[in-house]
């Protein structure tokens, strides 16, 4: 996830400023956490442009069909009902994490 974003962000400082950012990096200040440091190439700003681009044309268009799977991430997740249906089980979980 932290990947995609800082790519967004490389192709957002190439269109503000019309250079390329060189390289993107990740800093994991956990114990166990990998640093990750990789150049930005061609190849992978054309592939997140193509991303976002087909982001915008899905929100334009409504078209935002709704997950099938229930991964653990979700129950963490305060947005995950506009995403996917909730199965009874972790409703009742998220229910007693939150008290609600």
């Amino acid at each position: 996830m932290t990947r995609d974003q800082l790519h967004v962000y490389a192709v957002g400082y190439e269109e503000l400023t019309g250079q390329r950012a060189d390289l993107i990096e990740v800093l994991n200040l956990d114990k166990e956490g990998k640093t990750i440091r990789e150049e930005v190439e061609d190849p992978l700003l054309a592939g997140v442009r193509e991303r976002i681009r087909e982001a915008g044309n899905s929100l334009r268009g409504n078209n935002l069909p709704r997950l099938s799977a229930w991964g653990d991430q979700c129950g963490k997740c305060d947005l995950a009902e506009l995403c996917r249906d909730v199965p009874p089980e972790a409703k009742r979980n998220r229910r007693a994490a939150t008290g609600r």
